[in-house]
């Protein structure tokens, strides 16, 4: 019989590039192991997954106390497509389907960021050493191509990066629908929070923790600043297309005003993709495009979004532009604020931890 993986374990192996999972051989199989002699020298367990191993069970007389598994009961009817089967040694839980059985183990401020992650068009997967100089000679050697549909990012000196780009695992349409349908299911009510919560298709953590903090209402330690999208396409007019070649780019968060006459646009920053060199020029030929058409164009790094009171001033602004109201926080509203950060401005590859 081979394990459901489920919780934090199956959140995990989403996040795998298929490069890696190129590399790892099958999970072995329960019947097979039973003394977990082999589950204790895989692969794929022991440097992506860990352990204890969440796996799922469908009724108590699977839920038993075995070594470095945690079963996880599910009693109700399963949704739809909610297993989908690998070519691993074992079945796993859907993207949907990960989130609402994690949703009981994480606070309503993770259940949220690995939601953005799964509907975004980035995960983050960082290689063990082992995996990382398998990667590389498995590159080397040809034994694999390096583009699965998951592209790694690098950094501004040009080195890999845990940031890898590929499309979205879930779409925000079905996030929303699914939450809805099994919202009276053990954590259903805080999957469904945090899919009404998200605000759009992001690109990287950076990109989400922006959108988080300023949109997020001050009830939950944001600024309330909500009126934006998310990688919001922009259609370039001949002027504007002269300077980037390119007839559109995508603003990392759009803004409009409150009488709708006005918008601005609030640009990431990061060390990884946007910080590369070659990547600074675009960028800097975007804003100048941007700029050319009318567009209000600010500029955040992840060093003043950390700091609270620079990350106040660029939300001060923000609001002044846009033509809503900002005052000065409550005590309340000051605390809320430190836990919703705690929790956001994380290493991103230690999300979900528990």
């Amino acid at each position: 019989m081979s394990y459901v993986l489920s919780n934090i374990s199956a959140f995990r192996f989403h996040r795998v590039p298929p490069q890696v999972l190129a590399l790892c051989p099958p999970i072995p199989d329960e019947d097979c192991d039973r003394q977990r002699l082999l589950l204790r020298q895989d692969l794929l367990v022991n440097h992506v997954l860990g352990f204890p191993l969440h796996t799922l069970v469908l009724n108590r007389k699977e839920r038993t106390n075995p070594a470095l598994i945690e079963h996880h009961l599910w009693s109700s009817s399963l949704p739809p497509k909610a297993i989908w089967e690998t070519d691993h040694g074992v079945q796993l839980a859907s993207p949907l389907f990960t989130l609402l059985t994690v949703a009981p183990y994480v606070s309503e401020t993770q259940l949220l960021m690995m939601a953005y992650e799964m509907c975004g068009t980035f995960a983050v997967f960082k290689p063990s050493d082992l995996m990382e100089k398998a990667l590389k000679d498995a590159y080397e050697s040809h034994q694999i191509p390096k583009d699965y549909g998951w592209r790694r990012s690098s950094n501004q000196k040009g080195e890999a990066t845990n940031l890898w780009q590929r499309p979205p695992l879930i779409q925000l349409n079905d996030l929303l629908d699914f939450a809805e349908s099994n919202r009276g299911l053990r954590g259903g009510k805080k999957l469904l929070n945090a899919a009404r919560r998200v605000s759009g298709i992001t690109a990287s953590p950076f990109e989400v923790q922006a959108s988080m903090l300023f949109g997020l209402s001050w009830r939950l330690g944001g600024e309330g600043l909500s009126y934006f999208e998310n990688n919001y396409e922009i259609a370039l007019d001949q002027k504007a297309k002269k300077i980037v070649d390119k007839e559109k780019v995508y603003a990392d968060l759009h803004f409009v005003s409150a009488d709708g006459d006005r918008s601005v646009i609030v640009e990431c920053q990061g060390a990884t993709e946007h910080g590369k060199v070659d990547a600074g020029i675009r960028d800097a030929d975007r804003v100048t495009a941007l700029q050319s058409m009318g567009y209000d164009v600010v500029l955040l790094t992840f060093k003043k979004m950390s700091d609270k009171e620079s990350f106040h001033t660029v939300a001060e602004m923000l609001a002044n532009k846009l033509g809503y109201p900002y005052r000065a926080k409550t005590e309340a509203m000051k605390a809320r604020e430190s836990d919703l950060r705690r929790e956001l401005l994380i290493d991103w590859a230690t999300l979900g931890e528990f």
